[in-house]
């Protein structure tokens, strides 16, 4: 199943599988997102909101929760 996402403030929309990596799907659109730790969720450069679908996202897993416990702009709309 395929997801579409629109990423703002740019206005751009993409698609991604289901079990797909965003940060991936990103890079491979050429766009530059910071991804210190080269996606692992260890860092936050990768750090967004979701506005909707939330539901449809993959759970957190126990590295990515840690990181974002320790950032002071998470939200519970946060995900790396």
């Amino acid at each position: 199943m395929v997801k579409r996402i629109k990423l703002e403030p740019i206005g751009q929309e993409t698609t991604v599988e289901t079990n797909g990596h965003l940060l991936s799907v990103l890079l491979n659109k050429d766009l530059d997102v910071l991804k210190e730790c080269g996606g692992r969720g260890m860092c936050a450069t990768c750090h967004i909101y979701i506005k909707e679908g939330m539901d449809s996202l993959t759970p957190i897993g126990r590295r990515e929760q840690r990181t974002l416990e320790v950032i002071t702009s998470c939200k519970p709309n946060s995900r790396l």
